[in-house]
């Protein structure tokens, strides 16, 4: 089951009905992927790093996935100024489960080991400017470089965000 349906920021459950939840015509539910172990074999793809920002709450933002320093990371310096020395991070090559063997070379902290990997929004704005998460550096999700579970639930938590915090009810017209 790699489909989740969310209702005002909570998981409808499978075995309820929409009667449940006072649902009728004008309801907004949302529609998010869940990921299972089986998804860390796929292929990364462009459109497979869609998913919806917390930030601007554009739903379908292209995001993309940072090496960054796990060291530097957990003490709030820069994380960005590494230099990856094993794996790969390649796009349409590198599947999921290879992020886990991805090593990187610190500037800043001088330290060698696994990496973070942190998504950033990268979707242009209806203004012409970029997301705020992006002009301001903050990532949406991180994976901390700590093995296949934290791998795993990192990836639940950016795509298990429902567009603009999932907790409309009904559907604007």
């Amino acid at each position: 089951q790699q489909q989740r349906l969310v209702f005002r920021g909570a998981l409808v459950d499978d075995m309820r009905t929409p009667s449940f939840y006072n649902c009728n015509n004008d309801t907004c539910m949302h529609l998010v992927r869940h990921v299972t172990r089986d998804v860390l074999a796929e292929v990364i793809t462009k459109e497979g790093l869609k998913a919806n920002c917390m930030y601007c709450h554009k739903a379908g933002s292209q995001f993309d996935a940072r090496p960054l320093c796990a060291n530097c990371f957990s003490r709030d310096a820069n994380p960005e100024s590494v230099m990856m020395t094993a794996g790969d991070l390649t796009i349409g090559r590198t599947t999921w489960r290879d992020l886990l063997k991805i090593k990187v070379q610190c500037f800043n902290c001088q330290k060698q080991g696994p990496a973070a990997i942190g998504f950033l929004c990268m979707q242009p704005q209806d203004d012409g400017h970029n997301c705020v998460s992006r002009r301001e550096r903050r990532l949406q999700n991180t994976y901390k470089g700590t093995g296949e579970e934290e791998l795993q639930a990192t990836m639940n938590r950016h795509y298990g965000y429902a567009h603009a915090g999932g907790m409309q009810d009904t559907v604007a017209v």
